[in-house]
């Protein structure tokens, strides 16, 4: 379980560039853009917390995490703080597989 989370978590650390987060941030068109296909419907944030969420609730319902694991909210932990790292990170900064471990490891009581 906990790999599977820390492949994913990797994965949202890596999908994006920094820069290209920071560009479009500092872009007036590029913000408008973004919010506007957020409006029509494009997946965004939280279609990658309720895939997370999802996976943690099989992965209880299999016994591999403990019952009563509070899943949306894991979910929302993981998928909160790597938006954080991708809004805030410099791409000189740690390992995203050396913060991805660290995460899952908090959130999934190491």
């Amino acid at each position: 379980m906990r790999a599977n989370l820390v492949t994913v978590t990797v994965a949202l650390l890596t999908s994006v560039n920094p820069a290209v987060v920071t560009l479009a941030m500092t872009r007036p068109a590029a913000v408008l853009h973004t919010r506007q296909g957020l409006e029509a419907g494009a997946p965004a944030f939280s279609a990658v917390q309720d895939a997370v969420a999802g996976h943690l609730d099989a992965e209880s319902r299999l016994g591999r995490i403990p019952s009563g694991t509070d899943t949306a909210t894991t979910a929302l932990a993981l998928v909160g703080t790597v938006h954080h790292l991708l809004m805030t990170s410099a791409s000189d900064g740690p390992e995203p597989r050396q913060i991805a471990e660290r995460l899952v490891s908090l959130l999934a009581g190491a």
